[in-house]
């Protein structure tokens, strides 16, 4: 079943990009932004559309009998496929749109993961999926920040829009911190549970909660240190500090590692998740390592130390 999942959550992802470039065809050539049906015959583009919606619905029909994964997922297909589509259009829906995007894309995937696992821990449930949400946020805040210009010119109501930027970006500081704040709790509930279940466990968790919590501390100090609002901002390629490892490093890279190395010890297959998992984030690599911040941090201290 996991794998049905797994290949359901691939088309399903897929027909959500798709359904939004096929709405967004014209309003993405005045930004001047790539799309995916740039080339092709309106059509040929509802007819790939509507290829992935009948496929994503064939894949999620072995989970037809969970009642909680069959209106979480009749739920999400509303909200993807009128997300950009008209008469609904929810993303030119300001602050709901914002919110219905996030649920959509971040809250409600996890939810239907939760059902097909058959995973009721509502404690870990909960605290995982409220730090999504405001993740989601915090994302899609930038996204729209990134894109604010365009939208005001076409007059694409966003909640950047109707915020203002100034404002917006005062909130999406807010869920920044909101956000670090709940990965600590989701750490600290993993180092707990872990805890009570096997020795391995403990040590696995146990070493990235005290090290996001030292890090949380030292980002702390150079907040107060320095008011410049772009500093905090964790999705600029070019701003290699703390806070990318925060936002992008740890909930991105580390922990889903240390979840299946974990699991490798319920089951050695997990092995082919493993080298997916690198060859995914390129971590085999040299360069990919010498470029990221804790490499450039590695690298310097061993010149210091030899110089």
């Amino acid at each position: 079943m996991m794998l049905i999942f797994i290949v359901l959550s691939i088309f399903s992802t897929t027909y959500g990009y798709l359904i939004n470039d096929l709405a967004d065809k014209k309003l993405d050539e005045q930004h001047g932004k790539e799309n995916t049906f740039k080339q092709d015959r309106n059509l040929k583009a509802v007819l790939i559309v509507l290829l992935f919606f009948i496929i994503s619905i064939l894949f999620a029909l072995p989970f037809r009998l969970n009642p909680y994964f069959t209106k979480l997922y009749i739920l999400w297909l509303f909200i993807s496929t009128f997300y950009s589509l008209p008469p609904l259009r929810f993303k030119e829906r300001g602050k709901m749109g914002l919110l219905l995007v996030v649920l959509a894309q971040r809250v409600i995937p996890i939810l239907l993961l939760f059902a097909a696992l058959n995973f009721w821990q509502l404690p870990e449930i909960i605290i995982i999926s409220v730090y999504i949400l405001f993740r989601g946020l915090s994302s899609d805040i930038n996204h729209q920040l990134s894109d604010y210009e365009n939208d005001l010119r076409t007059g694409t109501k966003t909640s950047a829009v109707e915020l203002g930027k100034d404002r917006l970006e005062k909130v999406f500081q807010y869920f920044l911190n909101i956000e670090k704040v709940l990965l600590l709790a989701v750490l600290f509930t993993l180092f707990l549970k872990y805890f009570t279940i096997s020795y391995p466990g403990f040590i696995l968790f146990l070493f990235p909660f005290i090290l996001y919590f030292l890090m949380y501390i030292f980002s702390i100090k150079i907040q107060i240190d320095n008011k410049n609002l772009d500093i905090v901002n964790p999705y600029r390629i070019e701003n290699k500090n703390v806070f990318q490892i925060l936002h992008q490093v740890f909930p991105n890279i580390l922990l889903p590692f240390l979840l299946l190395i974990y699991l490798l010890k319920q089951n050695i297959y997990f092995f082919i998740f493993i080298g997916l998992y690198f060859v995914f984030y390129q971590l085999y690599r040299p360069e990919t390592i010498k470029k990221s911040f804790l490499g450039k941090l590695i690298s310097q201290k061993i010149l210091n130390i030899v110089c």
